[in-house]
């Protein structure tokens, strides 16, 4: 992949996160620190976990 490859995925995936955060954020009332962390934590771990699968996934198929 070229850098302005990786860095347009960069850019959507940013976006995805920033549009479930927001959308997540605005359906809550009140959101508790433990909460927060956990939501921000979740949202991390799976984001992350969804590109190495996504790479694996390519790299079984080239």
């Amino acid at each position: 992949m070229s850098f302005l490859e990786i860095l347009f995925l960069a850019i959507a995936l940013a976006m995805d996160a920033f549009a479930v955060a927001l959308g997540t954020g605005l359906a809550l009332q009140e959101v508790s620190r433990r909460q927060n962390f956990r939501l921000s934590w979740h949202f991390g771990f799976f984001q992350g976990l969804m590109t190495i699968l996504g790479w694996l996934g390519g790299q079984t198929l080239h």
